[in-house]
């Protein structure tokens, strides 16, 4: 599964690397996933951990999203690092912002939810915050909070 999304990933690289430069999109830093400050584990297999290390939100003006992470796996003395991009569009009304996927799909729960397997881009919606933060809740519920790139 990872691999597959690392997969898909790269194949929409070029597209979401155009959407990064878009000088109209407004950067977030991911702070927090379900309460807890960065890093933090976001899957847990046996002898293996995953922690989400890194992350950043881009929203632009014309309904698009990327968010781009970098992940830390370790297993037992073996330490990898990776990054991931994923993107889809987004629409807002008010303060509330609703995610779709790259494919114009809402996200569902695929019941792996709990902290122990969260797939980060499994948007669902999203709250703006009068201090300029945004939290964002996944599929499965999880909040991710947001603070706008300075």
């Amino acid at each position: 599964m990872r691999n597959l999304i690392y997969i898909l990933a790269m194949a929409v690289g070029v597209g979401a690397e155009a959407h990064a430069q878009t000088p109209d999109a407004t950067r977030y830093t991911l702070v927090q996933v379900a309460g807890k400050a960065l890093p933090t584990m976001i899957e847990k297999e046996l002898r293996c951990q995953e922690d989400v290390t890194a992350g950043t939100l881009s929203l632009s003006q014309d309904g698009r999203w990327l968010l781009e992470t970098v992940t830390r796996e370790v297993c037992g003395d073996r330490t990898e690092e990776d990054s991931d991009r994923d993107h889809g569009t987004y629409t807002t009304e008010g303060q509330t912002l609703r995610f779709l996927d790259d494919d114009g799909r809402e996200n569902h729960d695929g019941g792996l939810g709990g902290g122990n397997d969260d797939d980060l881009d499994d948007f669902k919606s999203g709250t703006m915050a009068a201090d300029g933060s945004l939290t964002v809740k996944l599929a499965d519920g999880t909040p991710l909070l947001f603070r706008k790139a300075s």
